[in-house]
């Protein structure tokens, strides 16, 4: 099976909404994230509220899991399980369909 490709970003996040799984684009390859094992995620929030500690009194937040992040003008779309922007939250992030 090919796999889809996409005009740009809108339509790339347009065609992930109707997935319950994750994926991330990279190259113009579609990526499928597979789930995480429980270690994974207490080293992910250990590194959010480092993160956040660390950060307090700068204007930039800390997101954890599920938003997508635009990395590059062609459409390459990452999914980190931790993530810091000083970008306005509305301009940096997209609910990946898990989180609506």
């Amino acid at each position: 099976m090919t796999p889809p490709r996409f005009a740009d970003g809108e339509a790339y996040l347009t065609w992930e909404a109707l997935h319950t799984e994750r994926h991330e684009v990279v190259g113009a390859e579609i990526l499928a994230m597979t789930g995480a094992r429980a270690a994974h995620k207490l080293i992910a929030g250990s590194a959010c509220i480092g993160l956040r500690q660390g950060l307090r009194g700068a204007p930039c937040s800390v997101f954890v899991n599920d938003l997508k992040r635009l990395i590059k003008p062609e459409g390459d779309y990452l999914c980190p399980n931790v993530m810091v922007s000083c970008d306005k939250p509305s301009d940096c992030a997209r609910p990946t369909p898990a989180t609506g």
